[in-house]
């Protein structure tokens, strides 16, 4: 029942795996279709500036820690097309193993599996755990500007991300595993049925209650192919006694003047 389950909840996971690969490679098809700027993939850029704007009046950031924070968004946006290039080719690939896992877990194919555990690996190694130091770093020069909400977001966004890559990587591991052991399948659970002796069947199926006595059968009715419990016993005793000695008898033809022919005179 357990292995069902993993298997079942990593099918699941590939057909949502599907849907969100899907809904990441739409935003840049539309925008290449309508050759829009690459920056509208990032709307909170705009919020970040805004944001900054407000700390800066509040005079809780500095001139200098405005302008830098400035240029390094401003190095984002234009570097937006090259981000979503990379994020169309990681997404396609997704949809890909993604899709081969839905078939693994549907026809119990574990080598199709395969693909996945080792691009979302390679993903983990590549892609997230760079991910997690530069922002972890980004998050500890905006705890030191004051900032601390933005810091606690670039804290934890990357590192929950990451932690759940690694927990369904774990989950399609286990589920690969399952899909390698046999399953019982409908005859072989009949053919054991088919094996148990029918007494026991009928023992079990008509359990004896107060009113209705237990099913006894008598041997004796079959004298030919089941001899008298008495006798069995009998023979039994005499043979494991070993040999006995004749019986004792009075000689009753001691005096008997028939037992020997006469002679003729």
């Amino acid at each position: 029942m357990g292995c069902c389950g993993v298997v079942g909840t990593t099918r699941f996971m590939a057909v949502m795996g599907i849907l969100y690969s899907a809904a990441v490679i739409v935003p840049p098809a539309v925008v290449f279709i309508n050759d829009w700027d690459y920056s509208e993939l990032l709307p909170f850029l705009k919020e970040l500036h805004r944001l900054l704007e407000e700390e800066y009046e509040k005079k809780e950031l500095t001139q200098n820690t405005l302008v830098q924070l400035r240029d390094f968004l401003n190095d984002i946006s234009e570097k937006a097309g090259i981000g979503a290039l990379v994020t169309v080719c990681v997404a396609g690939t997704n949809l890909f193993i993604n899709l081969l896992l839905l078939i693994a877990t549907c026809c119990r194919i574990r080598c199709l599996a395969l693909p996945w555990l080792i691009f979302s690996m390679l993903e983990i190694l590549i892609l997230g755990c760079p991910a997690v130091i530069f922002f972890s770093l980004l998050g500890i020069y905006l705890y030191i500007q004051g900032l601390l909400i933005p810091a606690l977001l670039s804290f934890s966004a990357p590192c929950t991300l990451v932690l759940l890559s690694l927990l369904s990587w774990l989950l399609v591991l286990t589920a690969y595993w399952s899909l390698g052991k046999p399953v019982q399948t409908l005859d072989d659970e009949q053919r054991d049925q088919e094996v148990q002796p029918l007494i026991s069947n009928d023992r079990q199926v008509n359990p004896p209650t107060s009113s209705t006595p237990p099913t006894t059968y008598n041997l004796g009715h079959y004298p030919q192919f089941y001899p008298a419990q008495h006798a069995t016993a009998q023979q039994s005793s005499s043979a494991s006694a070993g040999p006995s000695a004749p019986p004792q008898t009075t000689p009753t033809d001691k005096n008997n003047p028939h037992l020997y022919p006469t002679l003729p005179v």
